[in-house]
C-alpha cells in the first residue's frame, strides 16, 4: 500500500520564488514539512535528534535558528565522515541487502563533494544529501534487518541524482513561467524525500523518539513508490527531449558512481573483514600474485565485481589425488558458496540432489556443475568470482570442466547478466590455451601473460630481497653497509624469481665464513652464488655427504604416486638401501629403519632444501625441481640424471618386497573365523600403487619379475590382504571379494601386468576360458582398459564373445569403462564380435557406452566402425540419459537419423539431464514425437519453458492445457519457467486451483519460487486451504518458507 505523500506546495512555499532560485527548493521542502500538521512532530523530533547527536545540545527546547543548526549539523557530519571508518561484513548479509547497502555506500562516497560545496549556500540540500551519513552508523550492526528501508533509500538516491541533473540543466536554460508548475511538483518530491529520510533516521533511533513514531507509517516500500510516482509526475511537466537527456545523463553518472571503488575505499577500509588485502606470496608465486590483482580489477569494458562479491577458489596441484581433478574443484567451490551464504538458502538447492542421488554422485562432475549453476543463478548468490589456479595441473576432466565453463559464459553473455566471473591461470601450454580459447568470439574472455607484468613482479621481488636482507638470519650477521651491498648485488642479477631468492638465501646461510669482511662478501660470497635456479639446485644436491643415499631418496620422491609421509619414506629408503639382498622378515626391516623422531632431519641432511617436509609429507621444493632431475639436457652431476622409468623401478621393487614381507607379520584374529595381519605403516601406499609402478616400467628386471609373481600369494593367497586395500583407493574396482577363486592369469590381466600374463600363459594349467566373478582373462583386461593385454590375449586365441561374470562380454566390459582403445580393438571384424549382444536390461555395448561414457570418441567408434549396430528405442533412451546427452544425440542423428523416434519412453528417459538433447531432437525430427496425455504431463512436470514452448510451436494445437497439466508444471523439477510461460502466454486458459497450489507446495526443488511467482502474478487466486497448508507442512525443504510467504 502506498503511503500518502506530503500535501501539494502552497503559494507561500514557492509562488514568490523565481526559477533561478532552485538552490532553495530543498529549504522550501523542509519548511513545508515542518509546518504541516501531519509531520510537524516528526520534524521537531528530528531536530532534537540532530541537536543531541551532532551538536551535543542539552537544551533541545532552546535551539539555534533552524538554518544555522542545519549548517552546523552538516559540517559535523562532514568531519565525522572524514574521520571515521565504517566497518561491515557484507558477506554476512543476504545478497539483496548486500547489493543495496553497497550501492548506498557508493552514493554516500560520491555525494561527499556535493555536500561540502553546498554547506554555506544550500544547507538544506546538503542535509538531504547527508542522510546516508546519518543512517549508516545507526544501522551499521544490523543492516540486514532493514532490507526494505535500505532498498527504498537506493530508490530515493536515484531520484535525487536525476533531479540534481535536472536543476543544473533544465532550470538554468528555461526562464518561462511554466516552470512554476514544475517547481511546485518538485518541492513536493523533495518534501517526501525528507520525510522518508527523517522517518528512517528516527526509526533507527526509536528508543529516544517513540512519540514521534507512534503514528508514523513504516511502509518503506510504499513510501518509496509514492516518491517515485511523484517524480514521474514531475517528468510530465518537462519537455520529452529534456527528460530523455536527463535520464541518459543520470544513467551515465550512475555508472561512474558504481565504478568508484577508489572513492568507496576511503570510507570502507575495513570492509573486507574476511579477506586479506596484502598477502605474503610464496616463492615463485608471480602467477598467483597477478591473479589476485585481476580479481579486484575491472575488465576491459570497465565491468568490476562488487566489493561484496563471493570469491571461491581452488588451486590444482599435480600429484595430489584430491587436488588434480575437476570434481574436487567443483566440490570445493560449492562448499565455499554454501559457507558464505548467510541466508542458508543455497544449500537447499543441493539437498534434493543429495537425497535422491546415490553415494557415487558426490564424485559426479555433471551433478556438481548442475548444482553450481542453480546456485549462482539464485538471487541469494549475488556476484561470484571463481578462481581456478594452475589449470595445467588438473589431470582429470579438465576438458569437460572448461567446456562447461565456456557454455555457462555463453549463456550468461546472451542474457547480458554477468554476475559470475571465472579467473583461470595456467602455464602457457598450447593444448590448454587452445582449450580455453573462444574461436567464434561467443565466449567473453580476456587473456593476460605474466611476462607482460614482469616489471611489476621484479619490483615486488626486489622488495622481497630487501626485506629478507633486513629481517632474516642473513641480516643478523651483516653490518648495515654490508646489507646494502648484498641487497644491491642480488637486485642487479638477471632472471631473479621468488624461488631463486629463497634458494640464494639458503646458500648464503651455508657460507657463514664469508661474513667477516666486506671484501669477502663482494668477491667470494656474491660472485660465487648461483646465477639461476638450476645452478642453485646443483649446489644444494652437491653438498650431500652420501651420494648413493641422495640418489635413492630422489628416485623415491620422483616416482611416488602421491607425497609419501615420513614413516613411508623411512621404510622405502631402508628397503631401497638394502637391495639386492633385502630383508628376511618384517621385524628385521623395522629394526633397520631410522628412528621416527629423527627421520625428518635425516632427509633434510640428505637432500638439503631440494626436498621439503610439509605436514609430515615429502615434496620437491618446486615443480621445476622435478623437471631439473629428468631434464633431457643433462648438465653437471644432477641435472638430467634420472628418468621416470628407472625411478618407478626403485620404488616399485620396494613396494612388492614390502608386501611379500607381510607373510612374516604374526597374524591376529579378525571376526569369528578370518585371520589376517596387522597392516604396517607402508602397506597402504604399497598395496594401492605397486601395480602402477609396475606398468610404468620400461624394461622389467628379473628381480622385479620374481618378486611381483610372489605378490599373488599362491598358495597362501597373500592377495586377499592387499587387494582390499588397493580397492579402497579405486572407486571403479569390481565389487565383492572378486579375487577369491580367481586364477592368477585373470587377476594379472585385470591389473594389466603384461609381463606376468606372458609368464603365466607359459605354465601348463593356464586357461583362457575360465570364467570367474570378473569374467575371463580377456574380459578382466578389457574392463580396466588394458589394451596391450587385450591384444596379447586375442593373439593367443582368447574368445572375444565368451561371456560370464560381472560383464557379459569383453566388449560390454570395455564400453562400461569407457575404454575407447579397447573398444576399437574388439570391433575389428577379424575378431568376430557380436556388437548387438544384450542382457535385455542394461542393453548392448553401445547403449551402455551411451549411458556411461563421457568420451564421445567412443560413441563415434561404434557408429563409424560398425554399420550393423542396431538403433532402437533403447538406444535413443540411453543417449538422452548419458553424461554428454546432446553430443550423443548429435552423433546418432548424423549416422542413423532415419532410425530415431521421440517416444514416450525417450521423453521419460530425458527427464533427469537430457533437456538439451531432447530440444535437439524436437528441432531436428519433431514429426516423430509421440503425443499423448502421459507425454504432455511429463513435458510439463520435468522440462523448462524452452522445451514446452518448442512442442507448442512444432506441434500446434495437439496439447490441451488442463488443470492436471498445470499442476504438473507447478511441481516442475526444472524450475518455474514452464508455469510462468503458461501464465504469460496462455493466461486466459489458466486458473490457479487448489490442485495447482498443492503441487507447488509439495515441490521440493522450487516450491518457494513457484509460490512467489503465483503470488506476484495471481494474488487474488491464492487460497491457502487446509490441504494446501498440509502439503507445505510436508515439504521438508521449502514448506516453512512457503507458509511464511503466504502469510505476508
Amino acid at each position: 500500500m502506498a503511503t500518502p505523500s506530503v500535501g501539494s506546495a502552497s503559494q507561500n512555499d514557492s509562488a514568490s520564488r523565481k526559477p533561478q532560485d532552485m538552490g532553495d527548493l530543498w529549504e522550501l521542502a523542509y519548511q513545508r514539512l515542518k509546518r504541516s500538521e501531519q509531520t510537524k512532530d516528526l520534524v521537531e523530533a528530528y531536530e532534537a535528534f540532530l541537536l543531541q547527536k551532532y551538536l551535543l545540545s542539552t537544551k533541545p527546547n532552546d535551539p539555534p535558528p533552524t538554518t544555522e543548526m542545519v549548517k552546523a549539523v552538516v559540517s559535523q557530519l562532514t568531519e565525522k565522515r572524514d574521520e571515521n571508518k565504517w566497518q561491515f561484513n557484507l558477506l554476512s548479509m543476504k545478497v539483496v541487502v548486500r547489493e543495496h547497502t553497497e550501492k548506498l555506500l557508493r552514493f554516500v562516497a560520491w555525494a561527499d563533494t556535493i555536500v561540502k560545496a553546498a554547506i554555506s549556500t544550500q544547507p538544506y540540500a546538503a542535509l538531504a544529501w547527508s542522510a546516508g551519513t546519518m543512517l549508516i552508523p545507526l544501522a551499521q550492526d544490523e543492516m540486514g534487518k532493514h532490507e526494505k528501508m535500505i532498498e527504498g533509500l537506493t530508490v530515493i538516491n536515484d531520484i535525487q541524482l536525476y533531479w540534481k541533473l535536472g536543476q543544473e540543466t533544465y532550470f538554468q536554460a528555461s526562464k518561462d513561467s511554466t516552470n512554476q508548475q514544475l517547481v511546485d511538483a518538485l518541492v513536493e518530491v523533495y518534501s517526501n524525500i525528507f520525510k522518508y529520510q527523517i522517518s528512517a533516521i528516527l526509526h533507527l533511533a526509536k528508543s529516544q523518539f517513540k512519540r514521534a513514531l507512534a503514528a508514523l507509517s513504516l511502509d518503506w516500500t510504499g513510501q518509496a513508490e509514492a516518491i517515485r510516482n511523484l517524480s514521474t509526475r514531475c517528468n510530465s511537466k518537462m519537455h520529452l527531449a529534456q527528460h530523455r537527456q536527463n535520464q541518459d545523463n543520470a544513467e551515465a553518472l550512475q555508472k561512474q558512481i558504481d565504478a568508484s571503488v577508489d572513492v568507496l575505499g576511503r570510507i570502507l577500509e575495513s570492509l573486507r573483514l574476511d579477506r586479506t588485502e596484502t598477502r605474503k606470496y610464496e616463492e615463485d608465486s608471480a602467477k598467483s600474485a597477478l591473479l589476485q590483482n585481476l580479481v579486484s580489477s575491472p575488465t576491459d569494458d570497465g565491468d568490476r565485481m562488487p566489493i561484496a562479491s563471493t570469491t571461491c577458489y581452488f588451486f590444482f596441484k599435480h600429484g595430489l589425488s584430491d587436488r588434480n581433478n575437476a570434481t574436487s574443484a567443483m566440490a570445493a567451490i560449492l562448499h565455499q558458496l554454501f559457507s558464505h551464504d548467510p541466508s542458508g538458502k543455497l544449500i537447499n538447492i543441493a539437498l534434493p540432489y543429495y537425497k535422491i542421488c546415490d553415494k557415487g554422485q558426490s564424485n559426479d562432475l555433471g551433478k556438481l556443475w548442475q548444482i553450481f549453476v542453480e546456485c549462482v543463478r539464485s538471487p541469494e548468490a549475488g556476484h561470484v568470482v571463481c578462481v581456478l589456479d594452475a589449470l595445467d595441473e588438473c589431470t582429470q576432466d579438465r576438458e569437460e570442466l572448461v567446456g562447461k565453463i565456456k557454455q555457462f559464459c555463453r549463456e550468461q553473455q546472451a542474457t547480458d547478466e554477468r554476475r559470475v566471473k571465472f579467473f583461470i591461470t595456467c602455464r602457457p601450454y598450447d593444448h590448454i590455451l587452445d582449450l580455453l580459447a573462444s574461436r567464434s568470439g561467443d565466449v567473453p574472455t580476456t587473456s593476460f601473460r605474466v611476462n607482460k607484468k614482469s616489471a611489476d613482479i621484479r619490483r615486488d621481488i626486489d622488495r622481497f630481497i630487501d626485506h629478507q636482507i633486513r629481517s632474516s638470519d642473513v641480516g643478523k650477521r651483516l653490518s648495515s653497509s654490508d646489507k646494502d651491498l648484498v641487497s644491491q648485488k642480488l637486485i642487479s642479477m638477471e632472471n631473479r624469481t621468488y624461488l631463486w631468492v629463497k634458494l640464494i638465501f639458503d646458500e648464503i646461510l651455508a657460507k657463514r665464513s664469508f661474513y667477516s669482511k666486506s671484501s669477502k662478501i663482494d668477491k667470494s660470497l656474491i660472485s660465487g652464488l648461483p646465477k639461476s635456479v638450476g645452478e642453485a639446485y646443483e649446489e644444494i644436491l652437491s653438498r650431500n655427504e652420501d651420494e648413493e643415499e641422495t640418489e635413492l631418496l630422489l628416485r623415491i620422491v620422483l616416482a611416488a604416486e602421491r607425497p609419501l609421509n615420513l614413516d613411508e619414506a623411512n621404510y622405502a629408503l631402508t628397503l631401497a638401501s638394502a637391495e639386492p639382498k633385502g630383508f628376511a622378515s618384517h621385524k628385521k626391516l623395522v629394526g633397520d629403519c631410522w628412528p621416527s623422531g629423527s627421520i625428518q632431519s635425516i632427509i633434510e641432511n640428505i637432500c638439503g632444501l631440494f626436498i621439503s617436509v610439509y605436514d609430515s609429507k615429502l615434496y620437491f621444493i618446486h615443480q621445476t625441481a622435478e623437471s631439473f632431475l629428468v631434464s633431457r639436457e643433462p648438465k653437471g652431476k644432477w641435472k638430467g640424471r634420472f628418468n621416470k622409468e628407472s625411478a618407478h623401478g626403485t620404488l616399485g621393487l620396494c613396494c612388492v618386497r614390502y608386501l611379500n614381507l607381510m607373510r612374516s607379520i604374526p597374524t591376529e584374529k579378525i571376526g569369528d573365523s578370518n585371520r589376517g595381519w596387522k597392516p604396517g605403516p607402508f602397506v597402504d601406499y604399497c598395496a594401492a600403487n605397486w601395480t602402477s609402478h609396475f606398468t610404468s616400467l620400461g624394461e622389467l628386471s628379473a628381480l622385479m619379475r620374481e618378486e611381483s609373481r610372489k605378490v599373488w600369494g599362491t598358495p597362501d593367497e597373500l592377495c586377499q590382504w592387499w587387494i582390499p586395500v588397493w580397492r579402497s583407493h579405486n572407486v571403479s574396482a569390481a565389487d565383492g571379494n572378486f579375487w577369491r577363486g580367481t586364477p592368477d592369469l585373470t587377476l594379472v590381466s585385470y591389473f594389466g601386468l603384461l609381463p606376468l600374463v606372458h609368464d603365466i600363459l607359459g605354465e601348463a594349467d593356464a586357461d583362457l576360458k575360465h570364467v570367474s566373478y570378473i569374467g575371463t582373462p580377456l574380459q578382466a583386461a578389457a574392463s580396466q582398459g588394458h589394451d596391450n593385454v587385450v591384444r596379447f590375449l586375442l593373439d593367443k586365441g582368447a574368445d572375444a564373445n565368451l561371456g560370464g561374470g560381472e560383464y557379459l562380454t569383453p566388449l560390454i566390459a570395455a564400453s562400461v569403462g569407457g575404454h575407447e582403445n579397447v573398444v576399437r580393438t574388439l570391433l575389428m571384424k577379424k575378431h568376430g564380435v557380436n556388437v548387438n549382444f544384450t542382457d535385455g536390461y542394461w542393453g548392448n555395448a553401445l547403449e551402455r557406452a551411451l549411458r556411461r561414457a563421457a568420451n564421445m570418441e567412443l560413441i563415434d567408434c561404434f557408429l563409424r566402425e560398425r554399420d550393423d549396430c542396431d538403433i532402437t528405442e533403447n538406444t535413443v533412451m540411453a543417449a538422452v540419459q548419458g553424461q554428454q546427452a546432446a553430443q550423443a544425440v548429435k552423433a546418432l542423428l548424423e549416422y542413423r537419423r532415419e532410425a530415431i523416434k521421440i517416444t514416450e519412453n525417450v521423453i521419460s528417459a530425458a527427464e533427469d539431464s537430457g533437456s538439451e538433447a531432447l530440444e535437439l531432437l524436437l528441432r531436428e525430427i519433431p514429426h516423430t514425437l509421440e503425443i499423448n496425455d502421459r507425454v504432455a504431463e511429463s513435458l510439463f512436470r520435468s522440462f523448462d519453458a524452452n522445451i514446452v514452448r518448442l512442442v507448442f510451436e512444432q506441434r500446434p494445437g495437439e496439447i490441451e492445457i488442463t488443470d492436471k497439466l498445470l499442476a504438473a508444471a507447478a511441481g516442475n523439477f526444472a524450475g518455474i519457467s514452464t508455469l510462468e510461460w503458461l501464465l504469460d502466454e496462455h493466461g486466459q486458459k489458466v486458473t490457479v486451483t487448489k490442485r495447482i497450489l498443492i503441487s507447488a507446495a509439495e515441490n521440493i526443488f522450487h516450491g518457494f519460487d513457484v509460490f512467489a511467482m503465483l503470488l506476484e502474478k495471481r494474488p487474488d487466486e491464492i487460497k491457502m486451504t487446509a490441504s494446501v497448508i498440509r502439503a507445505a507442512q510436508g515439504n521438508d525443504y521449502w514448506g516453512k518458507q512457503i507458509l511464511e510467504l503466504a502469510s505476508c
